[in-house]
């Protein structure tokens, strides 16, 4: 298995992860559509569903490029020839796309709140400083992922320079 391998099999997992939770909100999406009269509710779960679900099925279809981008060995990681900077640079990756990825539902969640609030009647400041709040929160860990997908390869040779220290 070389470090292409492992970067194609980790986003694939974490492409199945963010399905999962989707296929779960499926029962509460029909539920609310079905039981709730009105569509304040069901716009408030329905949009980070669709994100999620299309963000996972890109994922799963894109993992053999990301994985080409998120390894530049082509070495086979064996009991002999582990190549510890490609496998940190591989597990920096896919901590990075991890965060971003599973921060993505809460910010299209936060953003609906946010944009659906004039529609939907006044909301104290507070509540509107919340849905502000955490639109920013979760803006900030998607960026914070992205920042360690796109510095893995630094991020990897600091892992080694502290790691021989």
């Amino acid at each position: 298995m070389t470090p292409k391998d492992l970067a194609t099999l980790a986003v694939r997992l974490i492409a199945l992860y963010a399905l999962v939770p989707t296929v779960f909100n499926i029962e509460q999406i029909v539920e609310q559509a079905m039981f709730t009269s009105g569509l304040p509710p069901l716009t408030m779960i329905l949009p980070p569903a669709v994100a999620t679900l299309a963000l996972a099925i890109a994922l799963w279809f894109a993992a053999p490029a990301i994985g080409r981008a998120m390894s530049w060995s082509k070495d086979p990681l064996n009991g002999l020839g582990l190549d510890l900077l490609a496998l940190a640079q591989v597990g920096f990756a896919t901590l990075g796309l991890l965060l971003a990825v599973l921060s993505t539902a809460g910010f299209v969640q936060a953003l609906t709140a946010h944009l659906a609030q004039p529609s939907y009647g006044y909301a104290p400041s507070g509540v509107q400083a919340l849905f502000q709040g955490e639109l920013a929160g979760t803006a900030v860990q998607i960026v914070l992922g992205m920042a360690i997908f796109l510095g893995r390869r630094g991020l990897a040779r600091v892992f080694a320079a502290v790691r021989n220290y």
